[in-house]
């Protein structure tokens, strides 16, 4: 048992309308077909196709077109997922050929072909003339020259390119097909020859039978009859490699021949010995021209029960023909509701990793603003820590400086009138803490001075520069600065109460007009700053 070398078999080496059978036949393996099923178990469209197609071919290989059909079915639902193009080329090539021999659907099988070709890389020359030569088979066997064009492609690149002596065979025998229905028969007859001496001369005995079988044609259209017979026994005599329909056409054109000949009864033989090789490898080609003349000869001969018989059998051939590809019609449409089906299946795979996809860009996204904001937020916090701490430090040295000016202020004992209102009203704030009353105005203040509201005002102003309101405040923060920075837990309710305030809300208010941060912060910060100097000693 030989090992396969590739995985999907080279186009050109498994085209089976072109005779092409340069590769070795291989058996099916249980390896094989598990690995296939497996495949086909877990939806794996890539393990489908790259299994499957070498099974397919295998069947095909052996002339079992029924099991290479049934595989093909349970392949193609994964077709549309396979982006590869040799697989796509392959895969068409086989759809192609089962299409002619099981359904004889010549026009699928062409457009399959066809297909193949806009997959095949244009530098394997070798695959692109056997398609090119498939499309050929196809005209010569429904008798239209319409594919001369194919035939010409083939072997302008068999001939202008680095393509192999195989290839070069079947360009000639293409040549040779399209040249004879186009009635130019000096022409079939040497493409016919010069495929044949290139077989010989390869060892290739599988185009042998298909050029001669040209060349016998030629000879008979010529009336050169004894000359012909050769050619014709001489396709035969080498026929029993080649595919079931090629064996049938030479049976059948073989058998023409001995009817011009009148010879009845040995035409009779031929046309049962192509019914019965198209019967026993299930292929449909030219069954309905072997009926159809089984038919008439019979007739011919006076026996008419058998003429009748196969009469009967050819109208029940071409009825069930007719069913087939009706059923076959059917069968393609469930192949087309399996293939929806998959692919819907593959559609929601992509569709649940798409969406799995959005979810994690979405969760990275938001990771990422997160770390932005937490980021900027903690520079943000760092930055007001210092501001805070600026602040507290600015407003403790501030007080500070306060504190000794007025101590100052009252050792030079200035005898200015404004002055020494101005050291009462201090001496008030200070020691009295007169601020704490809810209900301090201007007039209280200069009744407690024993003064005006005149001359209280003027003081406050000269000497400190502020109004009644803002000079109050000044004292009330000083005080609560104190206090916060004391250790006192004393809350912040409670402390503007303490300090005259009517609300909290007009307390933070004036802390922050007059410090720069709000009560809290100065806690903080000022705690912070208590014991950072304490841990530095």
């Amino acid at each position: 048992m030989k090992a396969r070398t590739d995985t999907v078999p080279v186009l050109g080496l498994a085209l089976f309308l072109a005779f092409l059978y340069l590769t070795p036949s291989y058996a099916v393996t249980d390896g094989e077909r598990e690995r296939f099923h497996r495949a086909l178990s877990a939806s794996d469209t890539v393990g489908v196709m790259y299994e499957g197609i070498p099974i397919i071919h295998s069947f095909l290989d052996a002339r079992q077109a029924d099991s290479a059909g049934y595989y093909l079915n349970l392949v193609l639902p994964y077709e549309k997922g396979i982006s590869d193009d040799r697989v796509v080329a392959s895969i068409n090539v086989i759809k192609g050929t089962l299409a002619v021999t099981t359904e004889l659907d010549y026009s699928k099988a062409i457009d399959c072909f066809l297909i193949a070709l806009d997959h095949i890389d244009e530098n394997r020359t070798d695959d692109v003339i056997a398609v090119n030569a498939n499309i050929v088979n196809l005209f010569f066997i429904l008798s239209d020259k319409g594919g001369s064009e194919y035939a010409i492609k083939a072997y302008s690149l068999a001939r202008n390119s680095e393509s192999s002596q195989y290839s070069r065979c079947i360009a000639s025998a293409a040549m040779a097909e399209m040249s004879y229905l186009s009635g130019n028969s000096d022409s079939a007859f040497h493409y016919a020859s010069e495929s044949d001496s290139i077989a010989r001369c390869i060892s290739y005995p599988l185009m042998l039978p298909v050029t001669n079988l040209i060349k016998a044609d030629i000879l008979h259209d010529k009336g050169r009859s004894s000359e012909a017979k050769a050619y014709y026994t001489y396709a035969l005599e080498h026929s029993d490699r080649e595919d079931p329909g090629i064996i049938a056409l030479i049976y059948f054109h073989y058998g023409k021949y001995l009817e011009d000949m009148d010879m009845r009864q040995e035409a009779i033989d031929l046309y049962l010995k192509g019914l019965e090789i198209s019967c026993r490898h299930g292929n449909l080609e030219f069954r309905d021209r072997l009926f159809s003349r089984l038919s008439d000869l019979y007739y011919h001969l006076g026996d008419k029960e058998k003429s009748l018989e196969y009469y009967r059998q050819y109208h029940e051939w071409t009825d069930s023909v007719a069913l087939f590809q009706k059923e076959q019609a059917f069968d393609d449409f469930m192949v087309s509701l399996r293939k929806v089906e998959h692919e819907k299946q593959i559609y929601a795979k992509e569709l649940e990793l798409s969406e799995a996809n959005r979810k994690t860009m979405t969760i990275t996204f938001v990771l990422v603003i997160v770390v932005i904001l937490s980021s900027f937020l903690f520079i943000i916090y760092r930055r007001n820590r210092k501001m805070y701490r600026a602040l507290v430090l600015q407003y403790r040295n501030y007080s500070q400086r306060m504190d000794t000016k007025d101590e100052v202020s009252e050792a030079k004992e200035e005898q200015s009138s404004a002055h020494d209102l101005y050291l009462k009203l201090e001496h008030l704030m200070k020691v009295d803490k007169i601020f704490t009353q809810k209900d301090l105005s201007l007039d209280k203040l200069a009744e407690a001075a024993g003064s005006n509201r005149s001359y209280v005002s003027k003081a406050i102003n000269n000497v400190s520069g502020m109004s009644f309101c803002d000079y109050v405040n000044m004292h009330r923060i000083r005080e609560a600065a104190r206090i916060i920075s004391s250790g006192d837990d004393v809350t912040f309710k409670a402390l503007a109460d303490r300090l005259g305030y009517n609300s909290e809300s007009i307390f933070y208010k004036a802390f922050s007009k007059e410090i720069g941060c709000t009560p809290g912060q100065y806690r903080k910060e000022s705690r912070r700053l208590d014991r950072n100097n304490t841990e530095n000693r």
